[in-house]
């Protein structure tokens, strides 16, 4: 089985998720996502690489809500209740081999939540300490 050359697959990667970063910090970022996975540490290195934004936005586009996505035909599936199944169960056969499950995001990336907020107690603590913008 030949192995794939890395920058060629990661080249098509970010072009086909629409990356417009170097093609080397969104193969670092892939390669630690599936290495340190149990780490809980890729939130805080997209934070301080200033690559939360981008990542989001490739990885998890906003897409109305939508709990599938069809292949395809390239449209978003949408449940009108709390049932996330619902556009699975409604679909045929058919629609169902070229859907695959996708995380709903409906809100904007606010840089505010690059920053955490200051405790009060550290707030009244220290009377020459201000809050973190946003907080």
């Amino acid at each position: 089985m030949p192995v794939p050359d890395a920058q060629t697959h990661y080249a098509n990667y970010a072009k086909e998720k629409g990356y417009t970063s170097p093609v080397w910090m969104v193969a670092l970022f892939q390669e630690r996502r599936k290495e340190l996975y149990y780490e809980f540490s890729l939130w805080y290195d997209l934070c301080r690489c200033n690559f939360v934004e981008e990542w989001l936005n490739c990885e998890y586009p906003k897409n109305g809500g939508a709990t599938f996505y069809n292949t395809s035909t390239g449209k978003y599936y949408v449940p009108s209740g709390i049932d996330y199944n619902e556009p699975w169960d409604n679909a045929s056969e058919a629609e169902r081999a070229s859907m695959i499950p996708v995380t709903p995001r409906v809100w904007d990336w606010n840089p505010i939540h690059l920053v955490y907020p200051i405790p009060t107690s550290e707030l009244t603590a220290n009377s020459l300490c201000d809050q973190n913008p946003g907080y």
